[in-house]
């Protein structure tokens, strides 16, 4: 069960409860890379560290004043501040269609050490609310004529938010009537 931040100050919370009372308490963790103590306190107050980015494997053990302790299992604390990488590739420039109706690419690469969701919104002529991307995958959408403003928004699970845009239009391709050659010269 792993829990993410994208703080690196980060605040160890728990609740200790002994008829007997708490003794002290004590945080267990490898943030210097052993397993090992690394804070002592009189009870219940939070312990807190600055922690880089990156995984961390931790407990806390509470003892009463008789000598009996009692911890919590060993829990995965993820620690990332850094947002996805996104690259937005299309849509971008003008689609034209003869039917006033084109499905429009919304392709991508999104990049992350932890899982993503993907969402995207269109503004414009013809608005799609914010949709959840199924997967990260790229899509098609079908737009009408109009011009456009497409929002790609991607989240990592610690909640580090990267967003993108791109501008679009979609039009009927106007058809040029030929250039014609000028007539033949007469005779005298």
């Amino acid at each position: 069960n792993e829990e993410y931040t994208n703080l690196n100050s980060v605040s160890f919370v728990y609740s200790a409860s002994d008829s007997d009372g708490i003794d002290h308490c004590e945080l267990w963790g490898d943030f210097n890379g052993n397993f090992g103590l690394n804070q002592t306190n009189a009870g219940d107050l939070p312990f807190g560290l600055e922690l880089r980015d990156g995984y961390y494997l931790w407990k806390v053990l509470c003892q009463d004043g008789f000598g009996y302790n009692s911890s919590t299992e060993n829990r995965t604390l993820v620690v990332d501040t850094i947002p996805p990488e996104v690259t937005l590739i299309k849509p971008s420039g003008l689609y034209e269609s003869p039917t006033g109706q084109y499905n429009v690419p919304i392709e991508y690469h999104a990049e992350d050490q932890n899982e993503m969701i993907c969402r995207f919104n269109v503004s414009g002529t013809s608005e799609i609310s914010y949709t959840t991307l199924e997967g990260c995958r790229n899509i098609t959408v079908s737009r009408p004529i109009g011009d456009y403003v497409l929002w790609l928004s991607v989240e990592d699970a610690a909640g580090n938010v990267k967003i993108v845009n791109s501008s679009f239009s979609v039009s009927i391709p106007i058809v040029q009537p030929p250039i014609g050659r000028g007539g033949g010269g007469g005779g005298g």
